[in-house]
């Protein structure tokens, strides 16, 4: 036995149980295996772990292949010979690099089609190869789908459940694990005639939809759990590091262990149920076995109902965010079954808000039917100022808005909606300057491209600082300098990306504002002079 190639030859098997000796090799230098001809049985965990396995030749004599036998090796195909009458459960599972499953033909109990292994009736799909990428639409023969078949698929990209699926082998309370780690999903789809569950915008559910099972993790921007639904199960948004921010409905009473574990691209997370009881203290957290990047809550925003910031400050987890801002608008949504959607960004005087203190009320009259807060976009792109540097103007790629808020309004088709902004800093709150907008079902007003504008005016009808009257740009990473055309500013404030407020002073009069106990990262700057506002972007080096 030399070099990287194994032969295991015999007349009978390669045993009932584990090997230590073939387990030992493997992991460490076996690449191929030859199997001779004789040998009728390949042992559970036979090779598991051997993560330098590329290629296992099986001859016509093996009918057996035990459970988890190439369990988390290295293989990239394999073909399963006619005389195959026994997989065990696992076989082939964690095997990241396996493209491709194939069947002989003439075999009476499995079938491949595409690379992908089904018993040979095709109603069970027993495993989806790790390495297969693009989109997938499950047979409509298959009703059940083996535990955990697509985790770690980290090139598939969408999958469709056809209406022959039944519970509870797939999804559901008993099976929760199924699109764990999958990296590059990002839609979730199931026929409208299955019994068991359902999808909207490409999240799985059950059929009620009052219990999420799988956000795909491929998904990124906002989102807003529907109303409704009262369970988020275990892993739900597991490892979604795209996701920005998250608005949980008042009927979420129920969030299971580690449901939010990994989600490093949260800012802020959005609960509109007025008291934290029911919420599993685990949801943002995980074991030590568990790949992904725990959140830390010190960092984000939590925006809850009016009269509840007490109760999250007490409550275990909730007490842990950075900051708790209590919400001025109180939507309803009952008995109003009819939805409409609005991404929009709000204007101040003539500029738009860059601030995510802002929130957003949508009314029928007196009553609210939707709110959202301003959520901060990604920066993706950078532009340069007159003095050279890149941290003053930042903005997304293809758009110039920094902050945009995301809300469902809810209706009956005959009525108007208005708009009104409350400033969370200031405490005050801004009727729109726009004309009403019918009702209009399911319809869909704005995109992070271009948003539906919500202009709003101060009281004083005073512009914004006009663009170019002040300069402002750090200098060495110690100090900010501030050049204007006035002696002394009324009040200069620095707050994160997330609203805190680090440092302000009224009547500021020097020339720099000293930044060097600041963390390296990116800030906001706001100058009121004279009723005049204007907010900046810096970077801390």
């Amino acid at each position: 036995m030399g070099g990287t190639t194994l032969i295991i030859s015999g007349n009978g098997s390669m045993g009932d149980g584990y090997i230590p000796w073939t387990y030992l090799v493997m992991q460490n230098f076996i690449q191929y295996v030859t199997i001779y001809e004789g040998v009728t049985s390949i042992a559970s965990h036979a090779f598991m772990q051997g993560t330098n396995l590329k290629h296992v030749d099986i001859p016509s004599s093996v009918t057996t292949i035990g459970l988890n036998a190439f369990n988390h090796t290295g293989l990239t195909s394999i073909v399963i010979q006619s005389n195959v009458s026994s997989i065990g459960d696992g076989a082939f599972d964690n095997c990241l690099h396996l493209s491709s499953i194939q069947v002989e033909s003439g075999n009476f109990f499995y079938v491949s089609e595409n690379g992908i292994l089904y018993d040979k009736e095709k109603t069970t799909l027993i495993q989806f190869p790790k390495a297969k990428s693009g989109s997938y639409i499950i047979p409509e023969s298959v009703t059940r789908i083996e535990r955990t078949n697509f985790s770690n698929c980290n090139k598939l990209t969408s999958i469709t459940i056809p209406k022959s699926v039944t519970g509870p082998n797939f999804g559901g309370v008993l099976n929760n694990f199924n699109f764990i780690h999958c990296s590059s999903l990002i839609s979730i789809d199931v026929e409208n005639e299955n019994l068991f569950y359902s999808s909207e915008d490409g999240v799985l559910f059950d059929k009620g939809k009052s219990t999420l099972i799988s956000f795909p993790a491929g998904k990124s921007g906002n989102y807003m759990i529907p109303n409704d639904v009262t369970t988020i199960e275990m892993f739900a948004f597991l490892n979604c590091i795209n996701l920005t921010s998250i608005t949980i409905p008042s009927s979420t009473t129920n969030i299971a262990d580690y449901a939010f574990f990994g989600c490093s691209g949260l800012t802020s997370i959005t609960n509109l149920n007025s008291s934290p009881q029911n919420i599993n203290t685990d949801m943002f957290t995980g074991y030590s076995g568990l790949s992904g990047i725990r959140i830390n809550l010190s960092n984000l925003t939590l925006y809850v109902p009016a009269g509840s910031k007490s109760l999250y400050q007490a409550a275990p987890v909730w007490q842990d965010f950075g900051t708790i801002i209590e919400l001025s608008y109180s939507p309803v949504t009952q008995p109003y079954p009819n939805i409409m959607n609005f991404t929009v960004a709000v204007s101040l005087d003539g500029d738009e808000i860059q601030s995510g203190r802002f929130e957003i009320g949508a009314f029928s009259g007196n009553e609210c039917r939707g709110s959202a807060v301003l959520q901060s976009i990604p920066v993706t792109s950078q532009q340069s100022n007159s003095h050279g540097s890149a941290a003053l103007q930042y903005a997304p790629a293809a758009t110039q808005h920094s902050y945009l808020g995301f809300l469902s309004v809810y209706g009956n088709g005959d009525e108007n909606i208005t708009f009104k902004v409350f400033d969370h800093d200031t405490g005050k709150e801004y009727a729109a300057a726009i004309a009403p907008v019918a009702f209009a079902i399911d319809a869909k007003f704005g995109s992070p491209e271009e948003p539906f504008q919500i202009i709003i005016v101060s009281p004083t009808g005073i512009p914004n600082i006009q663009s170019g009257s002040v300069a402002v740009f750090p200098d060495s990473g110690e100090r900010l300098i501030i050049r204007r055309p006035w002696s002394v500013i009324d009040r200069l404030e620095i707050s994160d990306l997330n609203g805190r407020i680090l440092w302000q002073e009224s009547g500021f009069a020097s020339e720099s504002v000293n930044i060097a106990s600041l963390a390296k990262g990116m800030y906001i700057l706001k100058l009121v002079k004279d009723n005049r506002v204007s907010v900046y972007k810096f970077v801390k080096k």
